[in-house]
C-alpha cells in the first residue's frame, strides 16, 4: 500500500483546497450559480469546504456554492504495477445541514489549470466531472473527528495515474446532478469541511492510499545440454 498526501504551502507538485462562486448580495437561480464564473479560490486554508451550498433570501435563489479540489502524486508507484484498490480519505472537521434535501458529498474528476495552485477559473463547470468515483457520503455519516473514506470504484481507480498527478474533486450530489437543493430561503446552508495539507504534519491530511501489486517477472525458458 502506498499512501500519498497533497503538498502544503508552498506547493511543489500538488495542491488541495476549495473554489467557489459567492454572490450573497445578489443571489441567483440555481443554474446560474452552478454554471457561473468562480469568485473565490483558497489553496492555503487549513480547513476547506468539500462541498457547500447556501440558499438566498428570496424564493428559489442561492448565494454560495463551494467545491473541493484534491491532487495527489502517486508516481512513486512503478507504472508497471497493477492498481488493485484504493481509497481517498478526508478528515472531517465540521458540517451542517439546514436545507430540506439530504446533503451528500461525491468524489469526481477535476481539471484545474495548475497542479500547484487553485484559482477562480477552476470553478468553471467544464472542469468538473459527473461520473462518481465512489459511493457518496451523506452529511449524517460525515465524521468530524475521523477520516471519511471514499472507497474508489473502477472509474476512480482509473483516475489514479502512476506517471503524473492524480486529480480529484468533491461536489454535492445536487451539484453533480444539477438539482436545486431547495430552501428554506433565508440564508440557510448545507456544508461539510475537512482538514487540508496546510496543518503541520500529515496526521489529518487528505490522503490517497493505493493497494498495488508488482508485475510478475517475465519467464525466460532455457535449455541445458550435456
Amino acid at each position: 500500500v502506498t499512501t500519498v498526501y497533497p503538498d502544503p504551502d508552498p506547493e511543489t507538485a500538488t495542491v488541495d483546497g476549495l473554489v467557489a462562486r459567492l454572490v450573497d448580495g445578489a443571489p441567483e437561480a440555481w443554474g446560474t450559480l452552478r454554471g457561473g464564473a468562480g469568485t473565490d479560490a483558497d489553496p492555503t486554508a487549513v480547513t476547506a469546504y468539500c462541498a457547500r451550498v447556501d440558499a438566498g433570501g428570496t424564493a428559489d435563489t442561492y448565494g454560495r456554492l463551494y467545491r473541493g479540489g484534491f491532487l495527489w502524486d502517486a508516481s512513486s508507484i512503478p507504472d508497471t504495477d497493477t492498481k488493485d484498490s484504493a481509497t481517498a480519505e478526508l478528515f472531517g472537521n465540521a458540517k451542517f445541514n439546514q436545507l430540506t434535501s439530504t446533503f451528500t458529498i461525491n468524489m469526481v474528476s477535476f481539471a484545474p489549470a495548475s497542479n500547484t495552485n487553485l484559482v477562480t477559473g477552476d470553478y468553471a463547470i467544464a472542469n468538473w466531472g459527473s461520473t462518481l468515483f465512489a459511493t457518496g457520503i451523506t452529511d449524517a455519516n460525515w465524521s468530524i473527528t475521523a477520516y471519511n473514506v471514499f472507497t474508489l470504484n473502477a472509474s476512480g481507480l482509473a483516475n489514479i495515474s502512476l506517471t503524473t498527478v492524480s486529480k480529484f474533486g468533491t461536489r454535492s450530489e445536487d451539484d453533480v446532478n444539477n438539482v436545486a437543493p431547495g430552501g428554506p430561503f433565508d440564508g440557510s446552508a448545507d456544508a461539510v469541511s475537512c482538514q487540508t495539507a496546510e496543518a503541520t504534519g500529515t496526521a489529518n491530511d487528505p490522503k490517497l492510499a493505493v493497494t498495488h501489486t508488482a508485475a510478475a517477472a517475465a519467464f525466460t525458458p532455457r535449455a541445458i545440454f550435456f
